[in-house]
């Protein structure tokens, strides 16, 4: 029961919140969202994740805010039209320190944000385009987004199948699927 409360939560706190101001370097800035589940069956459902203490929640955005040619840093994607929206808390016991992690399969690199000590119940959410390198095929692109800690790199590796529209993309399909570095 308390694990469907906790769903329950995440999903009425994810629908509450708003878009943020860009802080200075470029992202929006991290807000409360906890999660628990698998694949979403499409763009703009969420999907809650549990991976080796953490909790992932993974949306995808059909938007045209997100492209190569976007207004705001945290809007730049290599796929026109595709944003993602990857949030975090942790949910195992403390750790020493973590950093967040983002990147295309092969190339993922610390994002900046980083956590000494980790607690129980530490949180972050970055919505923003895909990783330079993530589009992997005309139909496919894939991004990565986790934390690295003192037993390594945990994570989820978002896997979005694209149908072109127009001058952009559209997402028909997302898989969420466990990733370790």
């Amino acid at each position: 029961m308390g694990h469907l409360l906790v769903a329950v939560a995440a999903l009425l706190s994810s629908v509450a919140c708003s878009q943020a101001e860009l802080s200075p370097q470029g992202t929006k800035p991290p807000s409360q969202e906890p999660g628990s589940a698998t694949t979403a069956p499409g763009a703009g459902a969420l999907t809650l994740t549990d991976v080796d203490g953490y909790r992932f929640e993974v949306g995808v955005r059909n938007d045209p805010t997100f492209g190569p040619d976007a207004a705001a840093p945290w809007a730049w994607s290599p796929v026109g039209g595709i944003g993602v929206r990857c949030g975090w808390t942790r949910i195992g016991p403390p750790v020493e320190s973590a950093v967040e992690i983002w990147g295309a399969p092969g190339d993922v690199q610390p994002s900046g944000a980083g956590f000494a000590p980790m607690d129980t119940g530490a949180h972050s959410l970055r919505e923003s385009g895909l990783p330079r390198n993530a589009l992997l095929a005309s139909d496919r692109a894939e991004a990565v987004c986790g934390l690295r800690d003192g037993a390594g790199d945990h994570g989820v590796r978002i896997v979005v199948i694209l149908e072109r529209r127009g001058s952009g993309y559209a997402a028909t399909k997302t898989n969420v699927l466990l990733w370790r570095g």
